[in-house]
C-alpha cells in the first residue's frame, strides 16, 4: 500500500496559478460578499432602530444598563459600517494575488490566444453582475443601506473595467514572463 502526501490535493481549483478560473472565483465571491454585506448592513439599521429603545425601555433596574446597551449598539453599528473597507481590501488583495499567481503560471504563449477569448466571456459575465448589482442599488428599501457602501458601489459600477485589467496585467506578466532570459519558453 502506497501513501499520499496529504499535501497533494485534487480538485477544480488544486495545482492552478494565475489561471482563468481565479478571475472567475475573483468576481462571483465578491459579488456574493458584497450582497451579503449589503444585507447584513440592511438587517442591522432595521434592528437598531427598533430594538435599541424597546431594550433601554425595558431594562430599568440596573443602574448603567441603558449605557451599555447603547455602547453595544454603537459599536456594532461601527462594524456593519466598516464593512465597505472590507470589501475593498478583499478586491485588493485578491488582485495582489492574481499578480503574484500569474508570475508563477508556466503556459506555452499559444495558450494566450485561448486567454483572450475567456477573458472576453468573463468580460461579459462581469458586465452581467454589474447590471444585477445595479438593480440591487436601485430599490428603494436598500437606498440608505448603499449609500453605506461608496466603494463597493464604485467597484461593481466599473467592474467590466476592473476585469479588463485584471486580465490583461496577468496575460501581460505572463507573456512578460515567457519572453525573458530564463523564462519558460525564452530563447
Amino acid at each position: 500500500m502506497r501513501l499520499r502526501s496529504i499535501s497533494k490535493r485534487s480538485g477544480l481549483l488544486s495545482h492552478k496559478k494565475g489561471d482563468v478560473v481565479s478571475i472567475v472565483v475573483i468576481m462571483v465571491f465578491l459579488f456574493m460578499t458584497a450582497l451579503a454585506f449589503l444585507f447584513i448592513h440592511f438587517i442591522w439599521a432595521r434592528i437598531e432602530i427598533k430594538a435599541e429603545p424597546l431594550l433601554k425601555s425595558k431594562v430599568t433596574n440596573v443602574s448603567n444598563a441603558s449605557e451599555e446597551i447603547g455602547h453595544v449598539f454603537d459599536q456594532t453599528t461601527k462594524m456593519t459600517n466598516t464593512l465597505d473597507y472590507i470589501i475593498f481590501i478583499m478586491f485588493i488583495g485578491f488582485f495582489i494575488g492574481l499578480i503574484i499567481t500569474s508570475y508563477l503560471f508556466q503556459s506555452h504563449p499559444v495558450f494566450y490566444i485561448i486567454w483572450l477569448i475567456v477573458g472576453t466571456i468573463f468580460i461579459i459575465v462581469a458586465a452581467v453582475l454589474s447590471n444585477v448589482y445595479e438593480e440591487i442599488e436601485a430599490v428603494p428599501k436598500l437606498n440608505e443601506t448603499v449609500t453605506k457602501f461608496p466603494m463597493t458601489n464604485i467597484m461593481f459600477d466599473y467592474l467590466p473595467i476592473w476585469i479588463t485589467v485584471m486580465i490583461f496585467v496577468s496575460i501581460a506578466i505572463i507573456y512578460a514572463k515567457t519572453r525573458t532570459p530564463g523564462g519558460y519558453y525564452g530563447m
